[in-house]
């Protein structure tokens, strides 16, 4: 396992940068971005991992082999996970308090789409969780900040 956090968090600041510096202003801003959000993504966190990742992990639900472990204070740590409720999904907020957890990162989230961006959150797959077995399968959104990204 190697540490990625510096990488990915060079990545994350570089998207955000793009989208809200040039392509948020674009008639066709959110469609153009999608192709430079990967490129960035393949060329700033794949690429750079030692040994790479493969870009065909970028294309599956998760990336296998990177690990998103959040950063836990004496209280743990807050996040959210989605849950389906009729046709809909819905985000709860539970306490973590165990470090017992594997997440695999989807990609960085923000609940806006079309505006000014800070790409807030890891969005990742819950594959792991003994404090809270139910929620294994789950999306989870966690502090992107306050996580470590490791190659696995």
């Amino acid at each position: 396992m190697s540490d990625i956090t510096e990488i990915t968090n060079k990545y994350r600041e570089t998207a955000r940068h793009l989208w809200n510096s040039v392509f948020q202003f674009l008639d066709d801003g959110k469609k153009g971005f999608v192709g430079v959000e990967e490129a960035l993504f393949i060329s700033l966190v794949l690429n750079q991992a030692e040994p790479y990742i493969d870009k065909d992990e970028i294309e599956a639900e998760y990336v296998s082999s990177i690990e998103v472990l959040p950063e836990f204070g004496p209280k743990g740590t807050t996040v959210m996970y989605a849950f389906q409720s009729g046709n809909s999904w819905n985000w709860k907020e539970i306490q973590l308090s165990n470090r017992l957890i594997k997440l695999k990162l989807i990609h960085f989230f923000d609940w806006k789409e079309y505006e000014y961006r800070e790409f807030q959150y890891a969005r990742v797959r819950v594959i792991e969780c003994t404090e809270h077995a139910d929620i294994v399968g789950s999306d989870m959104l966690v502090e992107a900040g306050m996580c470590n990204y490791n190659r696995v």
